[in-house]
């Protein structure tokens, strides 16, 4: 399904966006070492780098909230289609996991044996997600 690709990219997207925020603060926020040499510096264009920086950040804060809405709009219309498809809450949880926050399977695994607190593994993971998958698209074809 090319929706659950979609969110599972902007999830990405968000955590690319997350990265670089936390390298400019990291530029912002701490020391920087003092130049001692006394030698006057260039001027410039007259903006300064913090003032670049800041500007920066606000503009990937913003980026990084329109993902965010973006990825929200979507899981909405996958959580849709899958109430519709008569899909049950682990099922749903594992589709959560996967591709809203973007989870690696192995992590997905271990999610759902501490929700479903029975054993879960890999294959059954990989399993379930084929039959989710099945419905989903069967859904799908039966609506359009």
């Amino acid at each position: 399904m090319e929706l659950l690709k979609e969110c599972f990219d902007l999830h990405r997207e968000i955590q690319e966006i997350d990265e670089k925020i936390e390298e400019i603060k990291a530029i912002l926020y701490y020391p920087k070492i003092q130049d001692l040499s006394g030698m006057p510096k260039g001027e410039g264009n007259g903006e300064s780098i913090n003032d670049k920086l800041i500007t920066k950040k606000s503009k990937l804060e913003q980026m990084k909230l329109n993902a965010t809405k973006a990825l929200n709009n979507k899981w909405a219309i996958v959580e849709k289609a899958c109430n519709n498809a008569h899909i049950s809450n682990a099922e749903i949880k594992l589709l959560t996991y996967r591709y809203y926050y973007g989870l690696s399977w192995k992590a997905v695994t271990n999610k759902m044996r501490d929700y479903a607190g029975q054993e879960w593994t890999e294959n059954k993971t990989f399993r379930v997600h084929r039959i989710v998958l099945c419905k989903i698209n069967k859904e799908i074809e039966k609506s359009a």
